[in-house]
Formats: C-alpha cells, sequence, structure tokens
C-alpha cells in the first residue's frame, strides 16, 4: 500500500464520500519488474452516482454558478447519506 485516504470519515468539503487506496502493482517485463500506482476507490453506488454527476456538471461544462452548485450538492450528498443510512437500518433489522 502507497496511500490511503478516507473520505468516509472525513469527507471533502463537496460532500464527496469513499475511501481511496493507492497500492503497489507489480508489472513484469521480459527481464524487469517495476511497480506502478493503482488507485482504487471504495464507495456506494449513490456515492458513484453523486461522484460522476458532480464530475461531468461541475468540472466539464465549467458552469458560471459554481458557489451554488457546490452547495447543492453538499446538500444531495447530505440527502444520499440519510437515505443510505435509512435502508442499512431496514435491511439489518430482523
Amino acid at each position: 500500500m502507497i496511500k490511503e485516504r478516507d473520505y468516509i470519515k472525513s469527507p471533502k468539503e463537496n460532500g464527496y464520500r469513499s475511501y481511496h487506496l493507492v497500492v503497489g502493482i507489480p508489472v513484469y517485463c521480459l527481464d524487469t519488474m517495476e511497480y506502478f500506482p493503482v488507485e482504487v476507490q471504495f464507495r456506494t453506488m449513490s456515492m458513484d452516482f453523486w461522484a460522476s454527476m458532480e464530475h461531468r456538471i461541475c468540472y466539464k461544462k465549467e458552469p458560471e454558478n459554481k458557489e451554488k452548485l457546490a452547495g447543492d450538492f453538499r446538500r444531495y450528498a447530505r440527502i444520499l447519506e440519510e437515505i443510505e443510512a435509512d435502508l442499512r437500518h431496514i435491511t439489518t433489522d430482523k
């Protein structure tokens, strides 16, 4: 393992929650071996959707109202976190 980032315990300012690991993967060539960094991101389906939409809207389109959008995305992240907690409660009740 090269690096670890826990955005679940400490979410990003924009509301993003995920767990990232950067690991070294050995790649073998004819007479040598090198380690290449590979990042693995663990996130819920809802946070994956959130991250895809946030990237598409906030970075690819260069919107004029970035401040409002940032607030909107923080709110969406909180809403998704509440939904996930409710669903976790429903699925673990026996």
